[in-house]
């Protein structure tokens, strides 16, 4: 097998983590103009990485993900093979705190899911995304440990535009393939958008036999005196599930709320640069209605009250 790693030695080069989206870049640490400027100064790093398009290679991440990249992976999206140095960037995300600082919750657009890892992957060569050639597959191995250990019911998913609001929503992913092996989940992604794409490990069936009811989260003041976006998540206790919600009339709302589950509701707001949150804990029982207020809260403290709810 010494044959096997020289050529991978060949075929893949070292890491770096993207300036531009490494936190806290361009940024004043803890001031904030915005809620995306939040979320933007605080989101995990994405990884790059070199591999040769004609030999393939395989990389790891800093979390265990193990990416391998077929031979002759890559066309450009007229059709063209590619050839030399690709550079692949990839972000792996398996704690709750990664899924609301990434703006990337579990959700589909009837309920919650279980995530075994999520992912974003995209390939590019002098700055111009590129696709899958025919017939090709990456392979994507997830550490299952880091959510909980192998579950059975997990299957492959691919992030689309949220049909109601911004941001995105999991559908069963229509070409990749998932599967559980000892300790990992391998997941074969047959389709890569050439601006790059989201694909996740999940279960729904830990919320799906639930009955759901509508949970209302009320302001106890005017939320019209927030100059900027103020943004709400659920974060759900014993499921690695993270539910972004959307301001509508002072209030937020969650319609398919699983009853009975435990979860923390996450609420978050900037004013004159400063962040105000709030952690309410939260048994969803029918039509169940929470009021909080917002506090002001440094960095470092909301940081260390969401990594407690991983």
């Amino acid at each position: 097998m010494a044959w096997l790693a020289a050529a991978l030695a060949l075929s893949f080069t070292g890491c770096q983590k993207e300036d531009a989206l490494t936190p806290g870049k361009g940024h004043v640490s803890g001031q904030y103009a915005s809620m995306q400027d939040f979320y933007d100064q605080n989101r995990p790093a994405i990884w790059s990485y070199a591999v040769n398009a004609t030999t393939g290679g395989t990389f790891s991440t800093p979390q265990g993900t193990t990416v391998t990249v077929p031979a002759n992976a890559f066309t450009d999206p007229s059709g063209n093979p590619v050839s030399g140095s690709v550079t692949v960037r990839f972000q792996d995300i398996y704690k709750k705190s990664d899924m609301l600082f990434s703006q990337m919750p579990t959700s589909t657009a009837s309920g919650p899911l279980n995530s075994g890892g999520q992912f974003f992957i995209k390939a590019e060569q002098n700055n111009a995304g590129l696709v899958l050639a025919p017939g090709k597959k990456i392979v994507i191995g997830q550490p299952a440990s880091l959510t909980g250990g192998v579950d059975s019911g997990m299957t492959a998913f691919v992030a689309v535009p949220d049909s109601m609001e911004a941001g995105y929503e999991w559908v069963p992913a229509p070409y990749d393939t998932l599967y559980p092996s000892m300790n990992s989940y391998v997941y074969n992604l047959y389709g890569l958008n050439s601006n790059g794409t989201w694909s996740n490990c999940d279960n729904p069936y830990p919320f799906a036999s639930f009955p759901q009811t509508t949970l209302t989260l009320s302001s106890s003041s005017n939320l019209s005196a927030f100059n900027y976006q103020i943004d709400a998540w659920l974060i759900f206790t014993n499921q690695n599930a993270g539910i972004h919600l959307y301001l509508d009339n002072n209030s937020f709302q969650y319609i398919y709320a699983p009853l009975g589950f435990q979860c923390t509701a996450v609420i978050m707001g900037v004013r004159d640069g400063k962040l105000f949150a709030c952690f309410q804990p939260v048994t969803i029982t029918s039509n169940t209605n929470v009021n909080f207020t917002l506090t002001e809260m440094s960095t470092a403290d909301f940081k260390t009250r969401l990594d407690a709810l991983n």
